[in-house]
């Protein structure tokens, strides 16, 4: 008899959800993810072995029935608080998969001036996103205090990666950093992500709420002086937030001051990050993704 393959059903196709692809096809995975860049009504084959099925598309509550995991990576919009729980409550509350995880975001702690924040913290969102990203954090709970759905939430630091990282960003033109010292951001490399997602769907462990970033928050001109190290440049100008020439939303970006603790997905998973720093993060990025980018150093 030949075991049927699981399923595992993103809702989203962005960054992490083509990510978690690569991590999941070598372990023989079938793997949808959903899209509306495409056309209505259709289901199509990727080379890279997934299958993309439009968000509205009919078949997709029959997968949401028959997958063995469920990943929601979409993230609130300007017109709904969660488009996924708006459209697919109902197919989720039916579902039988035993793992189902919803993608948040450390920015619903708040401000917590620089000090360590757990699971267990206050959330006090500052600005009308991350208020959006909290609300739709505890609709996706209440489906496991109300209903017994085996809700997972993942509250996920600064993903970067190949393609979404500080040296990309200062080859491509970034002249300056903001400096703050004792401003703490968290950060996470896309693949400890993707492999803690794993690890999750393989130890089921329905209500709990998990952090993951890495073992070193810091401020992020420390980032920027690293990756100049690397890219053999002089170090960016810096800049007081007061100076800086960005936006009102960049600004914003630095109320929140806080340490993310990532002890307990460590401890109860049994994890270990491959990249515990932006040290290890961007070397690596440096010496296997950053190609063309190496062929401009010193020049």
């Amino acid at each position: 008899m030949i075991k049927k393959k699981p399923i595992l059903f993103i809702l989203g196709n962005g960054y992490v959800a083509k990510h978690l692809n690569q991590l999941f096809k070598p372990l023989n995975w079938t793997i949808f993810h959903t899209s509306r860049q495409m056309l209505p009504n259709t289901i199509e084959t990727q080379q890279a072995g997934h299958q993309l099925i439009h968000f509205d598309h009919p078949k997709v509550k029959q997968y949401l029935h028959q997958a063995d995991a469920i990943l929601s990576t979409i993230p609130p919009n300007t017109t709904e608080i969660d488009p996924v729980l708006s459209t697919y409550i109902d197919s989720l509350k039916n579902s039988t998969s035993p793992w189902i995880g919803y993608l948040s975001s450390t920015g619903v702690y708040g401000d917590h001036q620089g000090q360590w924040v757990q699971e267990s913290s206050l959330c006090t969102p500052l600005d009308t996103t991350h208020i959006k990203r909290f609300a739709a954090e505890k609709a996706w709970y209440d489906l496991y205090t109300y209903y017994q759905i085996p809700i997972h939430v993942f509250r996920i630091s600064g993903i970067y990666g190949p393609g979404r990282n500080a040296l990309q960003d200062i080859h491509h033109g970034k002249s300056f950093t903001v400096y703050k010292p004792d401003h703490f951001f968290s950060r996470t490399y896309i693949d400890d992500l993707c492999y803690a997602l794993l690890q999750s769907i393989l130890q089921h462990t329905p209500g709990e709420i998990y952090n993951i970033a890495d073992d070193l928050p810091c401020p992020l001109h420390t980032v920027h002086h690293f990756a100049c190290q690397l890219l053999q440049r002089p170090p960016l100008t810096s800049y007081t937030l007061d100076e800086a020439p960005i936006s009102q939303r960049a600004c914003e970006f630095f109320a929140a001051n806080k340490k993310i603790s990532n002890q307990k997905i460590k401890t109860k998973l049994n994890i270990q990050w491959k990249y515990a720093s932006y040290k290890e993060g961007l070397q690596h990025i440096f010496n296997t993704d950053f190609h063309i980018e190496k062929t401009h150093v010193n020049t």
